[in-house]
């Protein structure tokens, strides 16, 4: 189920960040090129870094990985350190739980603002 698809201009080049909610409430983030670029088509693309924060409070955010070494990934679980990512925040442990109801939003050459809704596993 899609939460929110969309891009916002944070890099000279639109991306999109697709967010979705797995039915056992695990969220996902998938990066794509813009349409435009691929007569309409969104376009898988890998990214290097991800950022999740509160709306409106974007520091400090409540995670932020970025690729150390290795290949750009195309997916990425809220909380699960991709192969070759090192994660900046939180320092250590896992990051947040987040909340029923609350908007975050996520950054990674694009970004895009959800509304997470709880699901119990």
């Amino acid at each position: 189920m899609a939460l929110t698809s969309g891009a916002e201009a944070l890099s000279p080049r639109p991306y999109t960040v697709r967010v979705d909610q797995g039915a056992d409430g695990q969220v996902v983030f998938r990066f794509f090129d813009a349409p435009e670029y691929h007569g309409g088509q969104l376009v898988a693309i890998g990214t290097n870094y991800v950022t999740v924060y509160r709306k409106g409070q974007h520091f400090p955010p409540l995670w932020h990985i970025l690729l150390e070494y290795g290949a750009l990934v195309g997916e990425v679980k809220y909380g699960v350190l991709p192969w070759g990512f090192r994660q900046h925040t939180p320092s250590a442990g896992q990051p947040p739980a987040l909340e029923d109801g609350v908007e975050y939003c996520v950054t990674s050459h694009g970004g895009t603002c959800f509304k997470y809704r709880y699901r119990s596993p």
